[in-house]
């Protein structure tokens, strides 16, 4: 009877192992979500295999049985909806992304940002197809082409190394722009160019991670529209629970000074993925324009970013430098350049500033306040603040950055142990 009882056991065993192991190869299909602009539900078909769903609104995961998501109790805003399946055991990647405007009444469908690559022999940038898109932005160094196929063709440039980027469009919205990549033409080419190629990579997978984008609402009442400025920064800090990980971001006061008149108040940042997350002010010091923010993370959304490594000392004067921001909020862009000089602060909308700032010749643009300036060995050396263009064309003249000296201060007076 014993012996009975064991191979009844084992027979069990074998058979919740293959069950378990068929159940694995059969991964769960993502969900394709609609919107009813009308009922103001977000719909879907139900999958196979699938025991509840969660679906991510904005920064907010919400878990729910049925195959539906209603939403006419939000208040006015933009939302974006996502969706997953999920069951005991796993869970499927996430839907196509819906953008919602309450105010507008408007859909848009998030495209895809894609993936580009280079080939050397052919001299030709390739992508897959992105859903949606009728046509894609190459763009090649300071230079952006239109192309409606999905390649692009270097034949006709010069030998040389060129940075290159391509983000996809509709006649609704466009794509974030794809992570930089390097395309090599031609063989003449000198080998103290190296290094250069080096940087830029080395920028795109590593710097990239630390430079973050931020919304600032503020509105006068609860009820009222909020207004929106936005701005670049950098994560210098993180620090880690067994519950969450808690990020301290730097920028520029006048990025996220609060304005009088407004009483409520919401920062998000957003790492280099677009992955948002709120934040709170901590320390702001208008007399050196720093601030420093809050980031705290229960869900491992920004588990791919890194920590800036601070320089210990001031860059001095035509080292080369790199700067990385959201000019115009275009995401995740560097520049490279070099130090002019250290000059006296000039006059800007939020005052003066009474020590000298880094001159340099990396463009930046609105949008670019707050972000890192590093050195060539990817080290934090400035906090770019202010920017000088033409009066008549509005073409960039030159970039001013806070040293890293002062930040340094900045955070010493403020107690805060890097």
């Amino acid at each position: 009877m014993k012996k009975k009882i064991i191979l009844l056991i084992t027979a069990l065993l074998i058979i919740f192992s293959l069950f378990s192991g068929c159940n694995s190869l059969n991964p769960l299909t993502a969900p394709k979500i609609s919107l009813n602009t009308e009922t103001e539900v977000v719909n879907w078909a139900e999958i196979d295999g699938a025991s509840f769903y969660e679906i991510k609104v904005n920064d907010t995961i919400y878990e729910i049985a049925s195959n539906n998501f209603t939403f006419s109790a939000f208040s006015e805003g933009d939302y974006a909806f996502c969706v997953r399946a999920c069951s005991l055991s796993k869970k499927s990647e996430y839907s196509n992304i819906l953008i919602y405007s309450k105010t507008s009444k408007q859909v848009i469908e998030q495209l895809n940002v894609p993936s580009p690559t280079y080939n050397k022999e052919t001299k030709k940038i390739t992508w897959d197809s992105v859903s949606g898109a009728n046509g894609y932005f190459v763009k090649i160094n300071s230079h952006t082409f239109t192309v409606y196929n999905t390649e692009y063709s270097l034949e006709s440039f010069e030998s040389g190394f060129y940075a290159y980027s391509v983000c996809a469009f509709n006649n609704e919205t466009q794509s974030d722009y794809s992570f930089l990549g390097v395309a090599e033409v031609g063989s003449d080419i000198k080998e103290t160019q190296t290094d250069y190629v080096k940087l830029i990579n080395d920028v795109a997978t590593t710097a990239m991670k630390f430079n973050v984008y931020i919304e600032f609402s503020y509105r006068s009442s609860y009820f009222s529209n909020a207004s929106v400025s936005t701005g670049s920064g950098v994560i210098i800090k993180k620090m880690h629970s067994e519950t969450e990980n808690t990020y301290l971001v730097v920028t520029n006061n006048h990025v996220v000074a609060q304005k009088e008149g407004y009483k409520y108040f919401e920062y998000k940042i957003y790492d280099c993925y677009s992955n948002p997350l709120s934040a709170t002010l901590l320390f702001a010091d208008s007399s050196k324009d720093l601030a420093l923010l809050q980031v705290v993370d229960t869900s491992d959304l920004w588990k791919n970013v890194n920590v800036a490594k601070i320089s210990s000392q001031d860059i001095e004067s035509k080292d080369e430098i790199v700067s990385l921001s959201q000019p115009l909020s275009q995401k995740n862009t560097f520049t490279i350049g070099e130090v002019i000089e250290y000059t006296q602060a000039p006059s800007t909308d939020s005052g003066t500033l009474e020590f000298q700032v880094i001159k340099h010749s990396a463009y930046i643009n609105k949008g670019s306040s707050g972000s890192a300036l590093i050195n060539t060995n990817l080290e934090l050396v400035g906090i770019n603040y202010a920017g000088s263009t033409y009066v008549q064309t509005g073409e960039f003249i030159n970039a001013y950055a806070i040293p890293v000296s002062q930040l340094l201060i900045f955070l010493q007076e403020n107690e805060v142990v890097l």
